[in-house]
């Protein structure tokens, strides 16, 4: 900076140190984010020393076009005991930031004009462009509705009365439509601050049992026996979730994209559908609270039946072991095999963005005392069938997957809840119905859809089928350095027919099988895949071997390709071949007693041993 302009800037600087009167410490933090850690004592001391001669803006004196102070206020509820002028002064300072609506500039996408003048007298009179500006400046405060034509039910649980508040706020155009809305809360207190907000909803006070489990349950029951149930076709099932980045994560690509969801499902008639976040769209297949799971089905069976085509428990994967009689002192059962951080990361929908070490940790220090953690694959019998749900239970469905509820003793699953806050730690009623709501979409032949903040939709249907370009390249070393295009134009032309790892299904398949206790042997046997280019009597060779060797003692035998070579990718070996058939083949021979050994497939030792034989490889 030259001599020139220094000294104007000190000159400049010294002129707005004297009118340090209408400085405006908040305003200033605001207007500078480099500033926002500090305290107002700081922020004030930064201002004379520093942002003075900067330049750096204070105070910000002008409203935008349009402002309406009343209208501010009506629609930010917790500013309704403001006069106007500490109203404008809040916009000022505070709302103009964050940002708040300080006007209604906009009509629902189905706003109907006819519809509105037709059902209230005092508004006939008007023409279509004197009853349009009518709903923004006054209907659309009153909580008037504008059509007979209902689509859409809101099942809203509101645990929080402060969240509650904050949703409003920041998703008014989703509230504020033509819909049935249905609310319960805990709280007598809260019905006033409800019903100011949303004055045509049908609102409930329940006891605090189920969380929005319960809160759910009791409006899905008010729902199926509304007036108007036949007319809707969109339902959406959201709560007041506290954590305001989980909350935001689930919610705006929802009811930010409402319009587009919506009109995209008309064209899936017939079609069940699940709509939900796709930062929250887990897959479905541990089967966590299985037992609660199978309650469920049981208890309903006359009525599932009618629309079920798929058995629920084809999408569980299969353990070795199954989580029954746990109590509140159990820990996870998955400890005797080697932890497998790369496959714990990427098995566990919630830990994907975890690296190793990080896997490593949690497991050691949160995954070791929640029951339904896996930790190797080898823990695993069968793989199920492709699933999806969305964590956090705040999604949206069509009336195609919502009917299966109709023939549902909403009373009873509801009277034997959990009361109060609950964690899944152990098996829940309560968490168990996060998980029932997809599967049931996937026994009828329904799918979700994952959606984005920008709106962007993705079917989550035959995922596990399709070309990956990662797998591909990582479990055929051979190609590690093609490129995308190169991959895709390899797997075309020859991975297709030579049946190369490519999807998420080649690669999740069984990788052990477990006969003994995990822990009963203490050799570790090496063979190599035993394929159509291996001579009778070399692997009758080998068998008598390895029966010789353990005569009087239990070992494990390990199937691979290369010792010093051997491949995994998401902790799963990379070889083609399926262990049931290694299995079927050793056994075939008739030497050795399969039953006696487990089997493991790749070379990677999956626990310790006192000896390890190589040799017969």
């Amino acid at each position: 900076m030259s001599y020139k302009k220094k000294l104007m800037a000190y000159e400049n600087g010294l002129k707005q140190k004297q009118i340090l009167h209408d400085f405006d410490v908040i305003t200033y933090k605001h207007l500078n984010h480099d500033l926002q850690h500090m305290s107002d004592e700081e922020a004030v001391r930064h201002y004379k020393n520093h942002g003075v001669y900067e330049g750096r803006k204070y105070k910000n004196i002008s409203l935008p076009s349009g402002f309406d102070v009343i209208r501010y206020k009506q629609l930010n509820s917790d500013l309704q005991h403001m006069t106007d002028e500490e109203a404008i002064c809040h916009y000022k300072r505070c709302g103009v930031y964050e940002p708040r609506k300080y006007k209604n500039s906009c009509i629902p996408y189905d706003f109907d004009v006819n519809g509105y003048k037709n059902l209230y007298p005092d508004l006939q009179h008007m023409t279509d462009e004197e009853a349009i500006n009518h709903y923004k400046n006054n209907g659309f405060y009153e909580g008037r509705i504008y059509s007979n034509n209902l689509k859409t039910a809101i099942l809203f649980h509101v645990g929080n009365i402060d969240t509650f508040l904050k949703m409003y706020n920041d998703y008014m155009h989703f509230f504020n439509r033509n819909i049935l809305i249905f609310i319960t809360i805990h709280n007598n207190d809260y019905v006033d601050i409800v019903r100011q907000n949303i004055p045509n909803a049908i609102i409930t006070i329940i006891e605090n049992k189920g969380a929005d489990i319960g809160g759910f349950l009791h409006n899905m029951k008010l729902l199926i026996n509304h007036p108007n149930y036949n007319d809707i076709h969109n339902i959406y099932f959201i709560h007041t979730k506290t954590n305001d980045n989980w909350r935001k994560e689930l919610l705006s690509p929802l009811l930010n994209n409402y319009i587009k969801i919506e009109s995209e499902l008309q064209d899936k008639k017939n079609i069940p559908i699940i709509v939900g976040s796709n930062k929250y769209c887990y897959r479905n297949n541990k089967g966590i609270n299985r037992k609660y799971i199978k309650d469920v089905f049981d208890r309903n069976k006359n009525n599932f039946d009618v629309f079920l085509k798929n058995d629920w428990r084809d999408y569980h994967d299969q353990y070795i072991f199954e989580n029954t009689n746990i109590d509140e002192n159990n820990k996870n059962q998955c400890v005797e095999l080697n932890l497998n951080s790369e496959f714990y990361k990427n098995y566990e929908s919630d830990l994907k963005s975890l690296s190793n070490n990080e896997a490593i940790d949690h497991f050691n220090n949160c995954g070791v005392n929640e029951f339904h953690r896996i930790n190797n694959p080898c823990y695993i019998e069968k793989f199920g069938k492709e699933s999806y749900f969305i964590a956090g239970t705040i999604f949206m469905c069509n009336k195609d997957y919502f009917k299966i509820f109709e023939g549902i003793n909403f009373d009873y699953e509801y009277s034997i809840l959990e009361r109060g806050y609950v964690l899944n730690n152990i098996p829940r009623k309560i968490h168990t119905w996060e998980y029932i709501f997809g599967l049931l979409l996937y026994c009828i032949n329904g799918n979700v859809i994952s959606i984005n903040e920008n709106g962007n939709m993705n079917d989550m249907k035959n995922k596990d089928s399709e070309f990956n370009v990662d797998i591909y390249r990582n479990c055929n070393m051979d190609l590690n350095e093609y490129t995308n295009d190169e991959l895709l134009n390899d797997y075309n032309t020859y991975g297709i027919y030579e049946n190369k790892i490519a999807t998420m299904k080649q690669l999740y398949k069984q990788q052990a099988i477990i006969n003994q206790d995990l822990m009963k042997a203490n050799i570790a046997i090496f063979i190599k895949v035993i394929n159509n280019s291996d001579t009778f009597n070399n692997v009758k060779s080998i068998l008598q071997k390895i029966k010789l060797m353990t005569e009087n003692s239990f070992a494990d035998i390990y199937i691979g390709y290369d010792l010093n070579n051997d491949n995994y990718y998401h902790g799963l070996s990379t070889i083609y071949e399926d262990i049931n058939s290694q299995y079927n083949i050793i056994g075939s021979f008739d030497i050795i007693d399969i039953t006696k050994y487990n089997f493991y497939l790749g070379y990677n030792l999956q626990r310790k041993y006192d000896t390890m034989i190589q040799e017969i490889i």
